[in-house]
């Protein structure tokens, strides 16, 4: 399995334009399933975030879901260990004692280039494991 797991970058201003997080998601998904045809795709949403915000993301592929469930991002990890994690920042992701649970975390932080992006990309690369690869 994936997980991406979505953060409310527009709402707090995080981004150079509305919605960037969701442009750059669906590019990088695009070439992901490209790359792993046969993997499922759960897009696990901020509960700060509408799910109507994230719905064109079903269509590039059969595979990929909404998780419209109870569940925290931590108690879906348990689920499904050494799962791949798509995210720009979380502390569900990064928390140390989630970073056994993961194989790899795609983290598309270096792809919004303004000042608060590059602070946090910062800070997660100072604490970060070889399991983080920054997308650039």
């Amino acid at each position: 399995y994936t997980f991406v797991v979505t953060s409310p970058l527009s709402d707090r201003k995080y981004t150079a334009y509305s919605n960037q997080e969701f442009d750059i998601l669906y590019k990088f998904l695009k070439s992901y399933i490209i790359s792993n045809p046969s993997r499922k795709i759960i897009i696990k949403i901020h509960y700060k975030e509408k799910l109507s915000k994230y719905n064109d993301l079903l269509k590039l592929s059969k595979l990929v879901s909404i998780y419209k469930g109870y569940l925290s991002f931590q108690e879906l990890l348990i689920s499904y260990p050494k799962s791949d994690i798509i995210c720009f920042h979380s502390s569900a992701v990064f928390s140390m004692q989630n970073l056994n649970l993961i194989k790899n975390i795609y983290c598309l932080c270096d792809l919004i280039k303004t000042p608060s992006m590059k602070t946090i990309s910062k800070a997660i690369k100072e604490i970060s494991s070889d399991d983080v690869i920054f997308v650039k």
